[in-house]
């Protein structure tokens, strides 16, 4: 739905747009700092968004300034 399709944008590029700081992140693009996360998703929570605030949520990944972590 539109919350699932929507949702990324505002933690990410919307967020970065908003402090004035989409140059240096906010994308997913070489030279611009990177930490964040990749969450398994499973559908039966109704979609990928909801799927990520649910509680049983699990992050399969972590990369702090560009170099996985976990």
């Amino acid at each position: 739905d539109d919350l699932d399709r929507a949702a990324p944008f505002g933690g990410t590029v919307d967020a970065a747009h908003a402090l004035d700081l989409d140059g240096q992140l906010g994308t997913i693009t070489p030279g611009k700092a990177a930490d964040l996360i990749a969450v398994a998703v499973e559908d039966r929570f109704g979609g990928p968004y909801r799927s990520v605030l649910g509680q049983s949520a699990r992050v399969a990944a972590t990369w702090l300034g560009g170099k996985r972590v976990a």
